[in-house]
């Protein structure tokens, strides 16, 4: 028997019964029990298609080796109620699909399966897993709950009880056993008491006359205590004499029942508000003048409680003010009613006043003879209006009697400082115009070295120029001038270091430009002269350096390397052509390796030009035999043994030429020399 626990809606699972037993339990539940939904949404589900009864394929990624023999369920992701249960046999090599053990549990995947759940390989673990996330479907189960009312019949063995299961969700369980309580119930009697006393205290609102009821009582913090009412019943209420919230409390007028305006300073109001009467009483009873603030206000007074301030007369009142020092009062003036200042005294000296020829309010104003401005003054010519002034001498060296002069920014007479020339313009303009007059038939100083011809210079900045493949520069003093060619080809100046307040300076092979404005434009071309030691100077032996291009006879060049030989058979490894033009002799040095067996053989090849064609190999005559001098070809021969050697060679008449070596012999092996080789030429 299934036994199904209604309170948390699972089947029993009995771990003591045997796996065929347990298969077939799981067999009977999945025909009437529908996967919780906790279930379909593991992670652990796996979404795929079942490709035949035994077949399940997933859409992606590849299940792992090890799941051979794991428990699974297969089901229909929109279908909840169509389950099997499996167990895998085999995994595809590529992990895309597995197959089910058709001899165990459900025989074939579910219908339409594109959900399939792996647990583990345990089966009491994985059942245990399923039995928990079933649940069972409420309309195939008898409820525990309602087999007490619907006992029928009692077979007459006591074996067998048959039950009548009402249809759920009907309106009324007419199949349902009537019950009589006992006459002798004292539980159910005292139970219909109590409810006839409740009944005996429900009333309807404004109908019968109450008898009975229900006390209402409150709580002083310890004990219950009844609520008090008078004799007509109305509550009675005493307010403790400590702060009592009473919450929000609505004033109004016992007769017309209209409440009272609370509004926000400085609002509105109109004549239909309602609004509070609030009279004011004097000190001994009496009552202010009615009326508003403006038409018929309160009196009222200031005082310091001996002397009352009082107004001044006409029909607009005002109060009467004073400036006084405690003694005297200040004056006013009637006809502007304007504060008299009258200045009596300066430093504690009384003012001269009615000594100016105008009228008593003129005040004398004289300069001290201390005062530098009367000193500059001087005289003045009452007759002629002329101000004598004190001129210092020339040539002092601070013009201390000098007044300045400052100079309208509008003048067109002097202009400006840094001014184009100009022969008729302002001052500055023909001053400038001087000036360059005068550097254009200045030289241009001398110069050792000069751009382009010695080194590059460039344009970098306006006020810049690089110089590149340019001598050493120790001393600014070094750089002699600029000459620039603006890119239109016309305006063209120069810049000569020391003059017209130029300074050129270099650093890092950047030649700046200072006081000479902003002179040089992209694509401007430069002359830079530099005057640095002469050309062909020998500082050391202050001499005149003399190269000698051509050779006198006799002399002979220092050696220098040639080729490296290391020839590995009898055929000659060449050498680098040599020049040989105007040499007379042609010295061969080497130093060479030993060789384990064999000995080489060099030879001198003659060629009538550098890339000529064929190889002319020198030749030395025999004696005479019969009359004649047989000719023979020159090979020398060098042993194998390690040495260092040289030879001198005749090369007279031969333009080109080099040196050929190979081994004499190739006949045991071993070893091969190397020849390391240095010419020198004897001219």
């Amino acid at each position: 028997m299934n036994i199904y626990n209604v309170e948390t809606k699972k089947f029993q699972y009995d771990e003591t019964q045997p796996s065929s037993r347990l298969t077939a339990l799981f067999s009977s539940l999945f025909a009437e029990a529908y996967l919780s939904e906790s279930l379909s949404d593991l992670t652990d589900t796996i979404a795929g298609v079942r490709t035949s009864g035994t077949r399940y394929t997933r859409d992606a990624g590849t299940f792992a080796a090890t799941l051979e023999g794991a428990y699974c369920i297969s089901y229909k992701s929109d279908t909840l109620t169509s389950f099997a249960w499996h167990k895998i046999d085999t995994v595809a090599g590529d992990g895309s699909y597995v197959d089910i053990d058709a001899m165990y549990g459900d025989a074939t995947l579910a219908t339409l399966a594109n959900r399939l759940i792996v647990l583990t390989t345990d089966e009491s673990e994985s059942m245990r897993f399923v039995n928990e996330k079933l649940t069972v479907n409420a309309n195939d189960i008898i409820l525990l709950s309602t087999i007490d009312a619907n006992i029928a019949i009692i077979a007459g063995d006591t074996t067998e009880i048959a039950l009548k299961t009402p249809v759920l969700g009907t309106a009324a369980m007419a199949a349902s056993v009537p019950t009589t309580i006992a006459s002798d119930d004292t539980l159910t009697t005292a139970i219909k008491t109590s409810v006839e006393l409740l009944d005996d205290t429900v009333y309807t609102d404004g109908v019968g006359t109450p008898v009975k009821g229900f006390l209402i009582m409150g709580t002083d913090g310890t004990n219950p205590q009844a609520i008090s009412v008078n004799s007509d019943g109305e509550l009675k209420v005493n307010l403790e004499v400590s702060d009592i919230q009473i919450g929000k409390v609505e004033l109004k007028d016992a007769e017309t029942n209209n409440s009272a305006l609370i509004s926000d300073a400085s609002t509105a109001r109109i004549a239909t508000n309602h609004v509070l009467s609030v009279q004011q009483l004097a000190a001994d009873g009496s009552v202010p003048p009615s009326g508003s603030l403006n038409s018929n206000a309160p009196f009222g007074k200031l005082t310091d409680g001996t002397s009352d301030l009082t107004l001044g007369t006409g029909t607009v009142k005002t109060v009467p003010s004073e400036i006084h020092d405690g003694t005297t009062g200040a004056d006013v003036i009637p006809t502007v009613n304007s504060l008299k200042s009258d200045m009596s005294s300066v430093a504690g000296t009384v003012t001269n006043v009615n000594g100016g020829n105008r009228d008593a309010g003129t005040q004398t104003m004289t300069l001290a003879d201390n005062d530098p401005a009367t000193v500059l003054l001087g005289t003045i010519d009452e007759d002629t209006g002329k101000i004598e002034l004190r001129t210092p001498a020339l040539g002092t060296a601070i013009m201390t009697g000098s007044s300045p002069v400052t100079i309208a920014t509008d003048d067109t007479q002097l202009g400006e400082v840094g001014e184009a020339a100009s022969s008729t313009g302002s001052v500055h303009a023909q001053l400038r115009d001087i000036a360059d007059s005068v550097d254009d038939n200045v030289s241009l100083p001398p110069a050792t070295h000069t751009s382009p011809e010695d080194f590059i210079a460039a344009f970098t900045t306006d006020v810049t120029i690089t110089l590149t493949g340019h001598p050493t520069i120790t001393d600014n003093s070094q750089i002699a001038y600029i000459v620039y060619i603006p890119t239109g080809g016309s305006g063209a100046g120069r810049l000569i270091n020391g003059q017209n307040g130029v300074t050129l300076t270099e650093a890092a092979g950047v030649i700046t430009v200072n006081g000479g404005g902003t002179p040089f434009a992209a694509s401007d071309e430069y002359q830079v002269g530099l005057k640095l030691q002469d050309k062909g100077y020998d500082d050391t032996n202050d001499v005149i350096k003399n190269i000698k291009q051509n050779l006198d006879r006799g002399d002979y060049t220092d050696a220098v390397a040639y080729t490296t030989f290391t020839p590995d058979d009898v055929t000659y490894d060449d050498g680098a052509v040599l020049t040989l033009i105007s040499a007379k002799t042609l010295t061969l040095y080497w130093s060479k390796t030993a060789s384990t067996n064999d000995a080489n053989n060099i030879k001198l090849i003659g060629l009538t030009a550098a890339a000529g064609s064929p190889d002319y190999q020198e030749l030395s005559a025999g004696s005479p035999v019969g009359g004649r001098v047989l000719l023979a070809s020159n090979v020398y021969e060098v042993p194998k043994a390690a040495d260092v050697n040289f030879y001198v060679f005749d090369v007279s008449g031969l333009n080109f030429g080099r040196f050929d070596i190979a081994k004499a012999t190739d006949d045991a092996p071993g070893s091969d020399a190397t020849f390391t080789t240095y010419v020198s030429y004897g001219y």
